[in-house]
């Protein structure tokens, strides 16, 4: 109930019934659209895969 309050609708993908699949889509369209912009667009990754040893499980869990 408190994520909901501090977590934006497009950083859903770690919730609760929240279905990666339609972020990955989306993303997807995203990248999608702006290739075919012509405008130059710049892309960056982050691996966050060591963000979360520093969140308590506890509170995620809740």
């Amino acid at each position: 109930r408190i994520l909901m309050t501090i977590i934006g609708d497009n950083q859903l993908a770690f919730l609760k019934d929240q279905e990666n699949q339609d972020k990955i889509i989306l993303v997807n369209d995203i990248i999608d659209k702006l290739s075919r912009s012509k405008k130059r667009v710049m892309h960056l990754t982050l691996d966050l895969s060591r963000a979360y040893n520093r969140v308590s499980w506890r509170f995620l869990q809740e």
